[in-house]
């Protein structure tokens, strides 16, 4: 597909119209080609790069590619960036330092295969396999300890007089150079002269005589200006957060170490805040579900935390800036911090109190597991050969609370999938929004088998299932009375509407039958 001088529209409709990982050309006029590189930046296309010109040619060759699409999928890739470089920026905001290697999920991978990365990118697998019905998610949000080991790595600016101007054509959105020189896509700037030869036989800068730059931008600078959100100033703040309830600070116990660390870090370095990547796991249309950032909104609605995402593509992994109550300030469509060391002492000496009785805890449960352990290692003795026994039936192994019960069963692996996740969020839904009084009086309850878990093994052979499944089980006076799977709710994970119907369907036909 070739385009000239596109509008944003026909730049839409192209990113539409091809496959994955497929490209399209574009002319465009001279004076058109950094309009045009952000329209495609923020319509999703990646790997923009400019085919080399002369000064006097007029208009600008642009190759670009269709990017990421689907969830992230964690299958052991890692990418080098090799080039000449102290490191770069790709199009998804993945910074990769310079030897250096990055764990990057599978679309990304995909995408820094092609043929525009090959002279710079190294792709190396770690024999790492998942398994197929139960994918697991990628995570790694370890961009602010990255960027901080970079700048550990700059050296200071070189002066004017060992400069020259070069032109990089792409594919990376910026290169950052060893004395921490930015170096944009599609612009001229001011080379350090010393590295001048590598970037243009690495990195395909190409000279352009008597053609102006603008100010040179250096990472140092805009580090300490705005932290580790500096990379993403080319995009607007949305979904910013509101306040509607004074601190719950209880919510802060039983956080994990992770969203811990972060906060107490944010304290004692004195940070304006944290970024998470990934989406919360409740939304079911979102890329990466990720427990920190449900941890971290939880703590937002408990009014501890305030956050805000940033405008990006589709397909994109999500990002999300997470700063204390108050701090947060929006100005013109941006958001500055101002801290509040009140508000921040009073996180801490919660954080602290909880610590000291954790610990005061920690000790007292060791001096009875050391009493009671010989009782334990005797009674798990007995009980090992009959615990996990095939011949139990679903009463023995479930142990209803009620005598007159209905549990509905999701089966599922220990690392969860898209589809699965989506299966435990609409059966909570209907439940939660047609069947409160049931759910609240024991009648019905939702319980999570984990195939993996040991306890569950017998059940799960009993069954025979290999992939996650949706089960009704009626108890009466002690026993089983009917077992109901529900072998067409696979088919809807990705249908909330008739997935709902299909369960109140079947959760409706045992509540009439019990009640004849």
């Amino acid at each position: 597909m070739h385009l000239q001088n596109p509008d944003r529209l026909a730049i839409d409709d192209s990113y539409r119209r091809i496959k994955i990982l497929d490209g399209v050309t574009f002319i465009v006029d001279v004076g058109r080609l950094e309009n045009t590189l952000k329209d495609l930046e923020e319509t999703g296309f990646v790997g923009m790069t400019i085919f080399p010109f002369s000064p006097s040619e007029n208009v600008r060759k642009i190759e670009a590619f269709k990017g990421k699409h689907g969830p992230c999928y964690d299958t052991g890739r890692r990418v080098i960036y090799t080039g000449a470089a102290l490191a770069v920026l790709d199009d998804d905001h993945h910074m990769l330092i310079a030897g250096k290697p990055l764990p990057v999920c599978e679309k990304t991978a995909n995408v820094l295969s092609l043929p525009v990365y090959e002279t710079v990118i190294e792709t190396i697998m770690t024999g790492k396999e998942n398994h197929p019905d139960s994918p697991e998610y990628f995570r790694y949000d370890n961009m602010e300890e990255d960027q901080e080991i970079l700048l550990k790595k700059v050296k200071g600016p070189l002066p004017a007089s060992d400069r020259i101007p070069l032109f990089y054509p792409g594919p990376f959105k910026l290169l950052i150079l060893s004395d921490g020189t930015l170096v944009r896509r599609g612009k001229i700037s001011d080379i350090p002269l010393v590295e001048s030869k590598k970037l243009v036989r690495q990195d395909h800068l190409f000279n352009i005589v008597d053609k102006a730059f603008g100010t040179t931008e250096f990472y140092q600078d805009l580090y300490r200006r705005f932290g580790p959100r500096w990379i993403f100033q080319d995009f607007k703040v949305e979904n910013r957060s509101e306040h509607l309830v004074s601190p719950d600070f209880s919510r802060l116990n039983g956080i994990s170490k992770n969203i811990r660390d972060k906060i107490l870090r944010m304290i004692r370095d004195e940070n304006e805040y944290f970024i998470l990547t990934g989406s919360d796991p409740i939304d079911h249309l979102g890329c990466c579900p990720s427990q920190e950032v449900a941890e971290a909104n939880k703590l937002v609605r408990a009014g501890i935390l305030e956050s805000c995402s940033q405008t990006h593509f589709e397909d994109a992994c999500p990002v999300t800036i997470y700063a204390f109550q108050g701090e947060m300030k929006e100005e013109k469509q941006d958001v500055k911090f101002q801290p509040d060391p009140d508000f921040r002492r009073t996180v801490l000496n919660k954080l602290n109190a909880r610590s000291d009785g954790s610990l005061k805890k920690t000790i007292r449960w060791a001096l009875l597991a050391f009493v009671f352990l010989s009782v334990f290692i005797g009674i798990y003795k007995i009980a090992e050969k009959s615990h996990y026994a095939d011949d139990q039936n679903l009463y023995e192994q479930l142990m209803p609370t009620e005598d007159e019960q209905l549990m509905i069963l999701l089966f599922h692996y220990h690392k969860r999938c898209l589809q699965c996740l989506n299966l435990e969020i609409f059966t909570r839904d209907v439940l939660n929004t047609n069947y409160e009084e049931e759910i609240a009086s024991n009648r019905i309850l939702f319980r999570m088998i984990d195939m993996d878990a040991p306890e569950y093994r017998g059940m799960v052979k009993q069954f025979g299932f290999i992939s996650a499944m949706i089960v009704l089980v009626e108890f009466k006076n002690g026993d089983e009375n009917e077992v109901k799977v529900v072998e067409d709710a696979w088919k809807f994970f990705d249908d909330e509407q008739n997935y709902k119907a299909l369960i109140r369907k079947e959760i409706n036909q045992f509540i009439s039958e019990g009640d004849e």
